[in-house]
């Protein structure tokens, strides 16, 4: 009988490397390994921004424009109709004769442009 232990034997028998205690963990890692590496991948595939995104922040910097605007058009109009509402002013009087060139019965107005 031979009594000496083969090469595979003694090799089961040994002591692990540090390499081979790494591959060992790895192995038993790999599951955990590929599932955080699919999680970030469709965590990655699903929050990218669509593609119309672009398109969609173009176009609301566009309404954001005109919607200064239209605000800015808005505060000259209701200083118009709060001047119109002051008698005290003379809006109408003056929009009357300068702007629609209205006069008063009797009245002349000469006026000179330059």
């Amino acid at each position: 009988m031979n009594f000496r232990s083969s090469f595979r034997e003694r090799l089961l028998h040994a002591e692990s490397t540090r390499v081979q205690k790494f591959f060992k963990a790895a192995l038993k890692m790999q599951w955990w390994i590929m599932l955080a590496i699919t999680v970030m991948g469709a965590l990655f595939y699903f929050f990218q921004p669509l593609p119309d995104t672009h398109d969609q922040v173009l176009r609301l910097a566009e309404l954001e424009k005109e919607k200064t605007f239209l605000v800015t058009q808005r505060e000259k109009i209701s200083r118009r109709i709060a001047w119109m509402k002051d008698k005290s002013t003379g809006y109408l009087e003056m929009m009357a004769r300068d702007h629609l060139d209205w006069q008063q019965e009797g009245e002349v107005i000469v006026q000179i442009r330059k």
